[in-house]
C-alpha cells in the first residue's frame, strides 16, 4: 500500500495516520526497509518532529541520514548548507515522523516542487495530515481479532490446555488491536502457571503499563492537546466497551455544559458530530459496525482515567470512584455540594449498561 502510494507519479507527500500503541516506530523501519529494497530512491532521509518541533534537532536527524557533518552554526546557515546538499540528491524520499501540529516545509529546507522529491509524514491526527495538504492519507488500523489472538499465541508460545485458550481469547479481548500491548501482556505469561493466567487483572496490567508508558504517554497527548478533550473525557464515565450513541452523548454533553455556545440544538447536535469525527480521526474513538454508535479502547479509556480524577472544568470539580464495570461521579461547585444547588446533576452512576442520574 504504502510502496504503491509512493510509485504514483501524482503523489508527493503522503500521510500516515496511526494510532498510539500500534506500531508507528516499527512501521516507519518497515518501509523505510521496503523502499531500500524496491530502490525507488537513491537516498532516504529520516527526521522525528515530535509535539514541539525544534528546527536545530530536525536539521540533525536530516544531517545524519545524509551522513553530512556540520559544525554548530546558526540555523539559517546550517539550513543553507543542508539545501544545497539536499540539491545534489536527484531522487530522494523524506520521512517526517511524529507530527503533532503543521510544519511549515520550508522551514527545514524541503521542496516538494523538485521532480524527484516525495515525502511520508506520520501522525496520530488525521486533521494534521490534511493541513499538510498530503495527496494522500492511510489509515493504519489496530488488528483485527484474529490477528490480535495469532500474535499473542506466537509470542506466548506453546498453550496445551483447552482452558488456557479459552483465556488467551478473553485476555487478547481486552487489549484487541494494539500490538504492543499484546506483545508485552504474552511475554510477561509465557510459560506461567494457568493460576497466573487466572489472576492477569489487575496486578499483571498494573505492571503491563511500566512497559508501555510511551503508548500511555502518547495517548494522553493525543486528547490534552485537541479542544474536543471535554467531549472526549464524557466517554469515560461509561463502562469498558460499552456503546455510545450520540443521543445519548448529546445528553451528557448539554448537562455538562460542552455545548453550550450555541443557539439552537440543530447546532449543538452539529458541534457534538463534529467533536466526535475529531476523535475519531484521531484513533481516539471507534466507531462501531453500523456506525449508529462510537466505542472507546479500554487502554485508550485507561489513559485518560487520571485526568478525569483530577480534572478541573469551569469550577466544577469531578470527584471519581472508578469501578471495573463503570464509575461513580460526584459533583461539587466552588467546594459546596452541588445538591445545594438547584438544577445541577450532583450523582451520575453508570453501571452495566444502565445509567443512574440524581438531580437536585
Amino acid at each position: 500500500m504504502f510502496i504503491q502510494a509512493l510509485m504514483d507519479d501524482q503523489t508527493k507527500l503522503v500521510g500516515i495516520y496511526i494510532m498510539g500503541g500500534v506500531g508507528k516506530m516499527t512501521l516507519m523501519k518497515v518501509i523505510r526497509k521496503k523502499v531500500k529494497e524496491t530502490k525507488l530512491f537513491d537516498k532516504v532521509v529520516f527526521a522525528t518532529v515530535s509535539q514541539y518541533p525544534e528546527l536545530r534537532g530536525i536539521q540533525t536527524h536530516i544531517v545524519e541520514s545524509l551522513g553530512m557533518k556540520i559544525e554548530d552554526q546558526s540555523i539559517p546557515a546550517r539550513a543553507a548548507k543542508l539545501l544545497a546538499r539536499l540539491k545534489q540528491e536527484k531522487n530522494i524520499l523524506r520521512m517526517l515522523d511524529d507530527l503533532w501540529t503543521r510544519l511549515e516545509l520550508s522551514d527545514v529546507r524541503i521542496n516538494l516542487d523538485e521532480v524527484t522529491c516525495k515525502m511520508i509524514i506520520t501522525s496520530s491526527i488525521l486533521d494534521v495530515c490534511n493541513s499538510m495538504k498530503t495527496i494522500k492519507n492511510i489509515d493504519v488500523k489496530v488488528l483485527s481479532k484474529n490477528d490480535s489472538l495469532e500474535l499473542f499465541r506466537q509470542e506466548v508460545g506453546d498453550v496445551d490446555s483447552n482452558t488456557l485458550h479459552e483465556m488467551s481469547e478473553k485476555i487478547v479481548n481486552k487489549w484487541r488491536g494494539l500490538p504492543l500491548a499484546i506483545i508485552r501482556l504474552a511475554r510477561a505469561l509465557r510459560k506461567k502457571d494457568k493460576s497466573v493466567w487466572i489472576d492477569v487483572n489487575p496486578q499483571l496490567r498494573k505492571s503491563m503499563y511500566g512497559g508501555i508508558s510511551h503508548v500511555i504517554a502518547s495517548i494522553k497527548l493525543s486528547y490534552d492537546i485537541l479542544e474536543t478533550s471535554r467531549c472526549f473525557l464524557l466517554y469515560v464515565l461509561f463502562p469498558e466497551d460499552h456503546k455510545v450513541t450520540m443521543d445519548v452523548l448529546e445528553g451528557y454533553a448539554m448537562g455538562e455544559g460542552s455545548l453550550e455556545e450555541v443557539e439552537t440544538l440543530s447546532e449543538a447536535r452539529g458541534n457534538l458530530h463534529i467533536m466526535v469525527d475529531t476523535l475519531v480521526s484521531s484513533g481516539l474513538l471507534v466507531k462501531g459496525d453500523d456506525e449508529g454508535y462510537v466505542m472507546m479502547h479500554d487502554i485508550v479509556r485507561d489513559a485518560a482515567i487520571p485526568s478525569v480524577w483530577t480534572n478541573v472544568v469551569n469550577s466544577l470539580f469531578l470527584k471519581s470512584i472508578f469501578y471495573k464495570d463503570g464509575m461513580r461521579i460526584i459533583l461539587s461547585i466552588n467546594g459546596e455540594c452541588a445538591m445545594c444547588r438547584p438544577s445541577r446533576m450532583f450523582i451520575l452512576e453508570l453501571y452495566f449498561g444502565s445509567v443512574t442520574c440524581c438531580y437536585n
